[in-house]
């Protein structure tokens, strides 16, 4: 008896664990944290863990899921195609790169030759270094601006006691 139930939790686990996607990095072949997944079917995505996973059994029978991720191709396949590749998914690079991140505190676009404040700038290479978790620790990096960190993991920045609203612009190059 206590065979065939070992048994029978071993498939179910079995059977639930191959609904789990794992997304990984072509050429490396490091998993991907922060892929999201949506499809057509359902309104809901999903978002890949620190170990590149995430659950995909809401997305069964679709016929086309997308993974996405900044920095990489965008990624279609079926449902059936996924369950082929064995639920694990081969991310390419995109031509595109982020350059850098533009932080403006103030409302309306301009230029940086425009701004008569003083701007500083986080390099892509100083920020790979750093690998920051969040937008706030980004933030912190300049070290010209302090930030007050949540119970959440979220943070404020503030200079001068002031709590600023910051706005990132994304630009491809």
């Amino acid at each position: 008896m206590r065979f065939l139930v070992a048994f029978l939790l071993l498939f179910c686990t079995q059977i639930a664990y191959t609904q789990v996607l794992t997304v990984k990095d072509k050429i490396t072949q490091k998993v991907l944290e922060w892929a999201s997944i949506s499809s057509e079917v359902s309104e809901d995505f999903v978002i890949t863990d620190a170990q590149g996973k995430a659950d995909i059994s809401r997305f069964k029978g679709a016929t086309q899921i997308q993974v996405r991720l900044l920095g990489y191709q965008i990624y279609r396949a079926s449902y059936a195609d996924l369950v082929e590749k064995g639920f694990v998914l081969y991310l390419s690079e995109s031509q595109e790169t982020l350059e850098q991140i533009v932080v403006s505190a103030t409302r309306w676009r301009q230029s940086s030759k425009q701004v008569i404040a003083r701007i500083s700038k986080i390099s892509l290479e100083e920020v790979r270094l750093q690998n920051p978790q969040t937008t706030a620790d980004l933030l912190e990096l300049s070290g010209e601006v302090f930030i007050q960190k949540s119970q959440m993991g979220g943070g404020s920045p503030m200079i001068r006691g002031k709590i600023l609203t910051v706005l990132l612009g994304l630009h491809s190059i």
